[in-house]
């Protein structure tokens, strides 16, 4: 199971002054590219089954089911399945063979932050449009919870609303 939450955030250099003074270590950069497909439908609510094919630093290739998921107070809650790939390009002919269509590409930039098993990452859309937010992904509600009260004088919960732009581009 994910579980997670998307935030807007202000100041980040104190949010990150915060992780460290609480832990937190920096793990990664990335620069992911993102390829979002459906089988039956264009959209990318959380409602929906997902297929998303990810290109991890030109180095790192997998598939990943994206289930259904719950929505508590913006917390999303949801089944993902991946498996490593050899070749996006072979399998994104396997997926439209199949009936999925192509919803959205997106490229990413992520900055990782990590405290065991949970993970605030600062993430920034490039490509088709720009747009920053950041995340924070952990085992259980109740962490997640924990670091929004933490953390809330530079983060706000957002939810879906704040990628309609993107709907608007590809629409």
């Amino acid at each position: 199971m994910e579980i997670e939450v998307k935030l807007q955030y202000k100041n980040k250099k104190k949010l990150v002054k915060i992780l460290q003074n609480n832990g937190f270590k920096p793990t990664a950069l990335k620069k992911i590219v993102d390829l979002y497909f459906g089988q039956g439908h264009s959209s990318m609510e959380n409602s929906r089954k997902l297929y998303r094919l990810r290109n991890i630093n030109d180095k790192l290739f997998e598939l990943t089911l994206k289930d259904n998921s719950i929505n508590n107070k913006n917390i999303l809650i949801r089944r993902e399945l991946n498996v490593p790939l050899s070749s996006i390009k072979d399998t994104q002919i396997i997926l439209t063979s199949l009936g999925c269509r192509l919803i959205k590409k997106h490229t990413v930039h992520k900055e990782i932050w990590s405290r065991g098993k949970t993970h605030f990452e600062f993430i920034r859309v490039v490509s088709p449009l720009k747009l920053s937010y950041a995340e924070i992904e952990a085992d259980s509600e109740k962490q997640i919870n924990y670091w929004l009260k933490k953390l809330a004088d530079f983060v706000r919960p957002v939810g879906e609303d704040i990628f309609a732009k993107f709907d608007k581009k590809r629409g």
